[in-house]
């Protein structure tokens, strides 16, 4: 017997998507979200390597401004998803360290992703499925992916995707145009492991004058392996979208070195060095009133924190306001 319940597509599983996704769910709503990853999370998830280590290889930290936010974020340290992460956090600029100003910032336990494995409970989320085409007719949304499977209908669609895969996917519809408007950065982050531990008092930097623009000591974070030092480097955009087709080898070879030209240190031998590639890691928007588009009379919304701020915190804005005022 077909289900009374409204159905609904989310092609994205970031936490803008997840947000929407239960909220929907929450409403009594058939959800189905689509992520192209191994497993949902977009930007908050981990990468597992060798020698017992995940890295948290996207978002480093989230913070929380707004009282939604803030309510959310007490929830899910209940839960045991996030706790605050108390490392010190400086400037490197020309040498010179300097402490940031103080302020409370939080992580996934045991990892970033582990927020988004949480959300992700009850929901159907189809992991490792690429949506190449959508369509919309009288009886809804039908989803292709690059498998050839077609999903749907479903009464409404949501995109929680990057900027320009969401154009793309959109290219004959009239918020494909307004998605073009936004553009993305990339970011190159190198993940690294050390035999020995980098003789510094700090565990966070932002680094000026420099290829990088952020270092962390991930082993530092709660719940995290801390056997063995182990670090998250990520360049600057400028540098990303000069290298953003190098060589990964060569592009851990060059920010190792601006590691050690930042620091000040010999860096130690390393165990394990791998480089990844976001080719849209960070939204520029910073209009804090347009987080989410729609156009009712197709049930279509776009969601993401490259319509807000770029963080996790406008991620999850996005989606929740964007269910506030939904017309499916």
């Amino acid at each position: 017997m077909k289900s009374n319940r409204p159905t609904l597509a989310i092609i994205g599983a970031g936490i803008a998507g997840l947000t929407a996704a239960r909220k929907y769910y929450d409403r009594g709503h058939s959800v189905t979200a689509f992520d192209k990853g191994r497993s949902p999370g977009g930007r908050i998830s981990s990468r597992h390597t060798d020698l017992n280590l995940r890295f948290d290889h996207s978002a480093q930290y989230f913070t929380a401004t707004d009282k939604r936010f803030e309510q959310q974020v007490g929830k899910w340290i209940e839960q045991g998803w996030a706790a605050e992460w108390t490392g010190r956090i400086v400037q490197l600029h020309a040498g010179e360290i300097t402490d940031t100003p103080p302020q409370k910032r939080f992580v996934g336990v045991p990892t970033m992703s582990a927020i988004a494995t949480g959300m992700s409970r009850e929901l159907t989320v189809l992991c490792k499925t690429t949506i190449s085409r959508i369509n919309h007719e009288s009886s809804g949304w039908t989803l292709h992916d690059d498998a050839g499977v077609i999903h749907g209908p479903f009464d409404s669609l949501i995109l929680a995707i990057p900027a320009p895969q969401a154009a793309s996917l959109l290219a004959n519809h009239p918020l494909g145009e307004d998605c073009k408007k936004f553009s993305m950065e990339p970011c190159w982050t190198v993940m690294v492991a050390f035999e020995d531990r980098l003789p510094v008092s700090y565990d966070g930097a932002f680094v000026e004058h420099s290829p990088l623009g952020w270092i962390a000591r991930n082993s530092s974070k709660p719940g995290r392996n801390n056997e063995l030092d182990h670090w998250v480097l990520q360049a600057t955009p400028k540098w990303s979208e000069q290298n953003l087709e190098a060589n990964p080898d060569q592009v851990i070879q060059d920010l190792l070195e601006a590691f050690a030209g930042s620091t000040g240190r010999k860096i130690p031998k390393t165990n394990l060095a791998i480089a990844h590639r976001w080719r849209y890691a960070r939204g520029t928007a910073t209009d804090r009133q347009r987080c989410f588009l729609q156009l009712p009379e197709t049930r279509l919304t776009v969601i993401g924190d490259w319509l807000f701020d770029g963080r996790i915190e406008g991620a999850f804005l996005s989606g929740w306001e964007a269910t506030e005022g939904a017309t499916g």
